[in-house]
C-alpha cells in the first residue's frame, strides 16, 4: 500500500515537509519523509515506523538454567540464539504479554516477572521499543503454540553458560545481550 500525503510536522531540527508511505503491514510502515533542516536544505530521511511495542522474556528456572530459543530469523536468513517474546496487543499491559508470550513460545510459566527495563533498537532508522523482563521459576505447563511460519525450538543451558555465549559470538541479537547483562548484573546484587 503506497501512500502519498502533504504533511507538515517538527521532528526535532527537521521540518517534515512531504511523507511518502511506501509499505504498510504487521503494525509497521516503512516511511520516506523529505525534510528540511536548519540550514535549509532538503534531505530523504527513510524510517521505520513500528510503534507497537514488544516484549522479551528471560525465562530463568530454580536451578538457574535459562531457556533459550533458536529461531529462523527471516531477515538475517539464518538461525539465531533468542529468548522468548512478541507484539504487545492493544490495550494489553507488558507484563500480561510477557506471561502470554512465555506460554504461547514455550509453554512455560513463572513464578515471578521481574521488569529489566526497556530498549528501543537501531534507533537512526526504527522507532520501535522492547520490554525486558525476567521470568523467574519457570516451569512447564503445556506445549509452545506457535504462529503459523514460525520456527523456534527451545533449549535449556546453565545462565553461566548463556554469558559465555555472549562472550563466543553465539548470541548476537543486541536485544537478547542487553537483556542478559542487565539480568547478571540483578542476580549479582542479590
Amino acid at each position: 500500500m503506497k501512500r502519498t500525503e502533504k504533511v507538515v510536522e517538527k521532528r526535532g531540527p527537521f521540518t517534515v515537509t512531504h511523507r511518502q508511505t511506501i509499505h504498510e503491514d504487521f503494525n509497521l510502515q516503512l516511511v520516506v519523509d523529505e525534510v528540511e533542516g536548519l540550514d535549509g536544505h532538503k534531505v530523504d530521511r527513510i524510517w521505520i515506523d513500528f510503534p507497537q511495542e514488544a516484549v522479551m522474556i528471560f525465562p530463568v528456572d530454580d536451578e538457574s538454567n535459562i531457556y533459550l530459543t533458536r529461531e529462523y530469523t527471516y531477515a538475517t536468513s539464518q538461525f539465531s540464539t533468542e529468548v522468548p517474546g512478541g507484539a504487545i496487543e492493544v490495550g494489553e499491559a507488558p507484563e500480561v504479554a510477557a506471561e502470554r508470550e512465555l506460554r504461547e513460545e514455550l509453554g512455560l510459566k513463572s513464578k515471578l516477572l521481574t521488569y529489566l527495563g526497556q530498549t528501543c533498537e537501531i534507533t537512526s532508522l526504527v522507532n520501535h521499543s522492547t520490554h525486558l523482563f525476567l521470568a523467574e521459576g519457570v516451569q512447564v505447563v503445556g506445549h509452545a503454540r506457535l504462529e503459523p511460519g514460525e520456527i523456534i525450538e527451545k533449549y535449556i543451558v546453565p545462565l553461566e553458560v548463556a554469558y559465555q555465549m555472549i562472550d563466543n559470538g553465539e548470541i548476537t541479537s543486541a536485544v537478547v545481550e542487553i537483556g542478559l547483562w542487565r539480568l547478571r548484573r540483578l542476580l549479582s546484587t542479590r
